[in-house]
């Protein structure tokens, strides 16, 4: 593998209150494991004005039921491939491959993540563990600091895998932010993954203009969302319609091998209810967001 090393997109300099807090706040209300621990843990540590500040930003009902589906799809697919090794590059505080690692689903997880977020989410780890929530996760979950846009820091990571088993190379919520020649740089360290490795690709970094136009509030609405979680006004690096998004990795070396729609896990997503949202409605506004499973040509 060759190194590739790219500046992670830049936040909004005035924001007080940190991405991962939003983004594990969102997911409090669902069923994915431990998700609402991590969430407790956050809070705690949290002074009772930055607690203000976090009940003042608006969470959008349907991209919190959006994320808990895509966690339990990720994890049906994984199970269903009855591949072993997972690749997490921008894993954040995702709580996937700590249920699956306990579950005893896989053999290695391996996390890629800055410092900052990597270090926070070992401090919730051990915390957990004290209190007897998580058990050991001693050679099964590999937490690496690095650049996770970096192919030499992805070679590095990669290191730890089971070499005996395929992987399944994961984006979640990663790609969006990115201009779309930094998106081809990023799937490119995913599909040399997978040259080495062989296995599948799963992203569900897949949101068009043609469906955001089609949710409740439109593109402003989805805007002001992603802007709260990145500080990034996301839009112009979005894909305009699900064809660009399919030639763009076709073009990349991938094929397509799975194209699921979130709506098939609304029946497990606890979060629906939980905000009061109706059910069928919520699974039809879930159709067009899609999560693809891919291999590489």
């Amino acid at each position: 593998m060759q190194s590739s090393v790219l500046t992670t997109p830049q936040t909004h300099k005035t924001r007080q209150i940190s991405p991962l807090i939003f983004a594990a706040e969102m997911l409090a209300e669902t069923n994915v494991p431990f998700a609402g621990n991590f969430c407790g843990i956050l809070k705690k540590d949290m002074t009772p004005e930055e607690l203000q500040k976090l009940r003042k930003r608006p969470i959008d009902p349907l991209m919190c039921v959006a994320a808990e589906a895509t966690s339990h799809m990720i994890i049906r697919e994984i199970l269903r491939t009855g591949i072993k090794n997972i690749l997490f590059p921008g894993c954040k505080l995702s709580t996937i491959c700590i249920h699956m690692a306990l579950a005893g689903s896989i053999s290695r997880a391996v996390e890629l993540d800055v410092p900052e977020t990597m270090q926070k989410k070992r401090s919730i780890i051990d915390r957990l563990q004290k209190e007897k929530i998580v058990g050991s996760l001693i050679h099964r979950l590999i937490m690496r600091e690095g650049d996770p846009t970096s192919l030499l820091e992805i070679s590095r990571a990669c290191s730890r895998l089971d070499e005996s088993q395929n992987v399944a190379s994961i984006s979640l919520n990663f790609l969006t932010p990115y201009p779309l020649d930094e998106k081809e740089r990023i799937v490119k360290n995913h599909r040399e993954v997978l040259n080495d490795y062989k296995g599948v690709f799963i992203t569900s970094d897949l949101d068009s203009l043609e469906f955001i136009c089609c949710r409740p509030g439109g593109i402003d609405a989805y805007r002001k969302h992603m802007y709260a979680q990145t500080g990034i006004d996301v839009i112009p690096n979005t894909f305009k319609t699900m064809h660009d998004a399919r030639g763009f990795f076709q073009d990349l070396g991938f094929k397509i091998i799975g194209d699921y729609s979130l709506s098939e896990m609304a029946p497990q997503c606890k979060s629906i209810a939980r905000l009061g949202l109706n059910k069928n409605e919520t699974s039809n506004l879930l159709v067009n967001r899609p999560l693809w499973v891919m291999s590489a040509n």
